[in-house]
């Protein structure tokens, strides 16, 4: 369930407010926006007050001394609860003293001065088809910022040189003060915000609790009042990086981003590790063989069908930027799908390091997924051993244990069309397990099949112990789907799920 479920109402009351009163509808945006650093401010004055209080008082007596004590040892806990370390990006970092990466650092150095951004103190490649700017304040919330690029190789394999420079334009310009310092204050502070209350200690104590219980609290209700100002600035940030990259730059950079990252997700990923059916080791590397993939997916039906459900995409109620049809608008282009350029922004911008970062990415990726290849490897292997000694059954006469075992055995090996339908079979039984159904549920939702309801349902009444975990991805996908009176249900479900 989307975190910001609970505020949906008053997310669409504000997208009316901005649509009448958009000035008003800013104004309070910013202020609530305030309320976090406020908030914080608010905690060291109350420190800083006691403490004069009691400076004023020390010489009538021991009272004021203990006073002056108090606050300042209050601003001492304060800042130890707010002092975190930020969780550092994974991936390769780029020394700057490396002469690969030249004309990246050369590329970043001009959007810094474009922009009025600050510098890029820091540049890591990962595998993710994204790319990001991060911010790291050196003493948790406070003192100087260390700005780190971390940009996918995937992404770079995917992107011309000059589609990349606007992609990343797109991502620095929310650094930049261009459109305001208010307006980049604001940008920064909700991309800043997520990370860092996620970092906050979950610890027992008052103040603790004070402090971190309210800062969590309060985001999500901050994030939701400001989600409609968040997406103006989006489209006005697009529009803003068309005037500098080009606007047919810009329009490629969002089109290639978005389509091909769904397709690694939906595709790429999955359908490599399908060689683990048959293949007990790894035979290609992702990222050798990664921009050969995006070559030949640009005549592939699956990058089609995504490129199609990304221009035909509407805006989610609580999504936190403006969909691909809108942000085209922006910029006043076409959703036209280019192909792969001759030389990718890979190959340009990493130059000699190129060849360092698929290798260090690659054995990084064979050290993440090993077991998890190995384990479905000896799955299917088992699966498939099974079958055969099993033979062909007349499943008229066979329990329904039996009978959910060998439609299991049949998805394992990937024969989907002979495994749903005994799987339902099992699954609906009254004397099915809640396994089956889960097993069904989990098929159903890979294709976002809203048939997958009635099975999470079946779960939530046979097993107590996954009942919430079935009823939030239920929940999820009825909201989705706009079925409201089953997302109430579940909704309930919750409640008194919490409640007891």
């Amino acid at each position: 369930m989307s975190p910001l479920a609970p505020y949906r109402k008053l997310i669409a009351r504000l997208s009316l407010d901005a649509h009448d009163a958009p000035a008003a509808y800013r104004r309070r945006a910013l202020m609530v926006a305030a309320s976090l650093p406020g908030y914080v401010a608010g905690l060291y004055l109350a420190c800083v007050l006691l403490m004069a209080l009691g400076f004023a008082t020390a010489a009538d007596g021991l009272a004021g001394k203990l006073m002056a004590l108090a606050g300042l040892f209050m601003a001492i806990l304060v800042t130890m609860t707010l002092w975190v370390e930020l969780p550092q990006p994974d991936g390769y970092p780029l020394d700057e003293d490396d002469e690969g990466g030249d004309k990246l650092r050369r590329t970043l150095n001009k959007l810094a001065t474009k922009l009025q951004a600050p510098r890029i103190d820091e540049i890591v490649i990962d595998e993710q088809c994204a790319v990001s700017i991060l911010a790291y304040p050196r003493w948790g919330l406070f003192g100087p910022v260390r700005h780190v690029l971390v940009v996918g190789l995937p992404w770079l394999q995917a992107l011309s040189p000059k589609q990349a420079t606007a992609g990343i334009a797109l991502e620095y310009a929310r650094f930049g003060k261009r459109q305001g310092a208010v307006e980049s204050w604001f940008m920064r502070s909700r991309a800043f915000w997520p990370r860092y209350v996620a970092a906050l200690p979950d610890e027992p104590g008052f103040l603790n609790r004070l402090v971190t219980g309210y800062l969590r609290r309060r985001w999500l209700y901050v994030q939701a009042y400001t989600l409609c100002l968040a997406r103006e600035l989006a489209l006005k940030t697009d529009a803003e990086v068309a005037t500098i990259a080009g606007p047919d730059r810009t329009a490629q950079a969002m089109l290639r981003s978005t389509v091909l990252a769904r397709w690694v997700d939906e595709f790429f990923w999955p359908e490599l590790m399908r060689h683990a059916d048959d293949d007990a080791t790894p035979q290609k590397l992702p990222h050798r063989h990664m921009a050969t993939a995006f070559r030949q997916a640009d005549r592939s039906i699956a990058l089609q069908r995504t490129l199609k459900d990304e221009q035909t995409r509407k805006a989610q109620p609580e999504a936190p930027s403006p969909p691909l049809p809108e942000r085209l608008a922006a910029v006043g282009q076409a959703a036209s799908f280019v192909g792969m350029p001759e030389h990718t922004a890979a190959e340009q911008m990493l130059g000699s390091r190129l060849k360092p970062v698929v290798q260090a990415l690659d054995e990084a990726w064979l050290e993440q997924i090993g077991p998890v290849w190995r384990k479905r490897h000896e799955d299917v292997q088992n699966a498939r051993l099974w079958l055969a000694n099993f033979g062909e059954p007349d499943l008229a006469d066979v329990s329904v244990e039996t009978l959910g075992r060998y439609a299991g055995a049949l998805l394992t090996t990937g024969d989907r069309v002979r495994a749903l339908p005994l799987l339902r079979r099992a699954a609906e039984h009254p004397q099915g397990t809640a396994e089956t159904a889960w097993m069904l549920a989990q098929t159903l939702l890979e294709h976002d099949d809203v048939e997958a309801l009635q099975y999470l349902e079946l779960v939530m009444t046979r097993d107590v112990m996954r009942a919430a975990e079935a009823a939030e991805i239920a929940l999820e996908m009825s909201e989705r789907h706009g079925k409201r009176e089953r997302a109430s249900a579940y909704r309930r479900l919750l409640g008194e799920a919490a409640a007891a």
